[in-house]
């Protein structure tokens, strides 16, 4: 099993790459393709989004608070989105999609169960043949 992470903070330049670079290879991995609607959003519905906010980042450069404001709001939509397809690809994604998923960006980690933590003592060994 693992665990799928994506990196959604940081200045918006960042912002901006990653969430190209997800909403590009998202369009690659065979367990998001054919999804609709916007629970989880579709490609289609997050690249709308995309589009809103990357004019909004635009316009916000000359110190609009207007367009400032609407790209925050836009940038937490956008995030909220992300976050569903996150959760979405967690539940039906396989180890077949693992490539896929690597490719388009997303931080894999394994959800493997934690060993106890001991007090570093090594159990002694039993003697062998004696």
């Amino acid at each position: 099993m693992f665990k799928i992470k994506i990196k959604l903070n940081g200045r918006d330049s960042v912002f901006i790459a990653n969430s190209e670079r997800y909403i590009t290879g998202m369009e690659n991995i065979g367990a998001y393709k054919g999804v609709t609607g916007d629970s989880p959003p579709s490609i289609d519905l997050l690249k709308q989004t995309f589009g809103q906010y990357k004019q909004c980042f635009e316009k916000g450069a000359t110190g609009d608070r207007i367009q400032i404001t609407m790209r925050n709001r836009t940038r937490k939509e956008l995030k909220e989105m992300f976050q569903k397809a996150q959760n979405y690809l967690q539940a039906v994604a396989s180890e077949a999609d693992l490539p896929a998923l690597l490719q388009a960006g997303f931080e894999l980690r394994s959800a493997g169960v934690r060993g106890k933590r001991g007090t570093g003592t090594v159990p002694p060994t039993e003697p062998q043949g004696s």
